[in-house]
C-alpha cells in the first residue's frame, strides 16, 4: 500500500529491482503528488527499460470516480489492463478484475 504516486513508484522499482515484481497494482487515478495517470506511464517505461514485456508486465486497474469516456481511454491507451468505478465492493472489484481477464 502507498500514500501517494512516488510512493507507489519507489515500491514498484524496489520490487522489480528485487526480482519480485508485483503481479497486480490498483492504482487510484486521483493520488497526491503524482497522480495514478503518470504512475501508470512511469510504471510502464520500467518495464520496458528492464525488458519486462507481454504477460510478464504487472497487471494494473485503474481506479476513480471519474466515469467519462476520456480518462477510461487513456488509461488504456498507457497501458492499464481494467478500470473499475467508485464506490466499489469487494464483490464488484473482483468482479471487474474477471471482467478484463486480469484474474480468473
Amino acid at each position: 500500500m502507498a500514500c501517494d504516486g512516488e510512493e507507489a513508484l519507489l515500491a514498484f522499482q524496489e520490487a522489480v529491482k528485487e526480482g519480485q515484481p508485483y503481479q497486480l497494482i490498483l492504482l487510484d487515478i486521483m493520488m497526491p503528488g503524482i497522480d495514478g495517470m503518470e504512475v501508470l506511464k512511469k510504471i510502464r517505461e520500467g518495464e520496458d527499460r528492464a525488458k519486462i514485456y507481454g504477460s510478464d508486465r504487472v497487471k494494473i486497474a485503474m481506479s476513480t470516480c471519474l466515469n467519462d469516456k476520456d480518462h477510461v481511454i487513456v488509461s488504456f491507451h498507457q497501458g492499464c489492463d481494467g478500470y473499475i468505478l467508485k464506490p466499489f465492493t469487494p464483490d464488484s472489484v473482483l468482479f471487474d478484475l474477471k471482467k478484463h481477464g486480469i484474474i480468473q
